[in-house]
């Protein structure tokens, strides 16, 4: 794996435009999956985030040594995090804890999740590592 310094790729092996604008797709496609979940639509929609982080895994191998690498991985782990957050939080609010830290949880990883994004997207915006 590169290494990675304040934004920058010490290894200057160059991301070609199509791994870049897959990247956005993927950006893209969580987003829409965290926007839905947030919202009644998103059981129904769900499926979107998965999509993107498959995009992910199948493309991250095309940018070793790059500065896309970075959100690759940063994409990856975002989807996995939070999908493992959300069935803590589905498995939370089928005990005794209940319905009011189920929906903590779910509000917390949403935050989470929506700041990952929103942080990723600006990276990949101005073409630097995450």
């Amino acid at each position: 794996m590169a290494d990675y310094e304040h934004g920058t790729v010490s290894n200057v092996k160059t991301a070609s435009s199509n791994a870049s604008l897959i990247a956005h797709v993927v950006y893209g496609l969580l987003a829409f999956s965290a926007i839905s979940a947030a919202s009644v639509i998103g059981v129904l929609f769900s499926f979107v985030g998965f999509i993107g982080a498959i995009l992910a895994h199948v493309f991250r191998g095309d940018t070793a040594g790059t500065w896309l690498e970075s959100h690759y991985t940063w994409a990856i782990k975002t989807f996995w995090w939070s999908v493992l957050w959300g069935v803590i939080g589905w498995v939370v609010f089928f005990t005794f804890i209940g319905i009011p830290v189920a929906v903590a949880i779910w509000g917390i990883t949403f935050l989470w999740v929506a700041y990952r994004l929103i942080v990723g997207w600006i990276a990949l915006f101005r073409e630097k590592a995450v």
